[in-house]
């Protein structure tokens, strides 16, 4: 029936949950789904602007650390395993993702 009705089985629609917690005010939700790995770009669009406008400080600085958390660099990690033999031949891009891995 929905497919009748011009639905997309191809397309993700994940961000629902997400907005259902903002729309719930529920910050235990909100952080539970943001530690599931949800994609917050969606927060962005027009049609939630209000929204998240009207977030409490504690709900906005969660998603806030998020999306820092996802653009960290771990270079610490990245200089460590550098200097082992067999990990200095590793391209550096797939070096990043195996640091971000561990």
């Amino acid at each position: 029936m929905l497919i009748d009705l011009g639905a997309n089985i191809n397309a993700k629609y994940n961000e629902y949950p997400l907005v259902q917690s903002l729309y719930r005010k529920s910050e235990e939700l909100l952080e539970f789904i943001l530690k599931c790995g949800a994609d917050t770009s969606v927060l962005y669009k027009e049609e939630y602007k209000e929204l998240m406008q009207d977030l409490p400080k504690n709900m906005k600085l969660a998603i806030d650390r998020h999306e820092a958390f996802k653009r960290r660099v771990p270079i610490l990690l990245l200089l460590k395993y550098k200097k082992m033999g067999k990990v200095q031949k590793l391209p550096n891009f797939i070096l990043k993702e195996v640091v971000l891995f561990i």
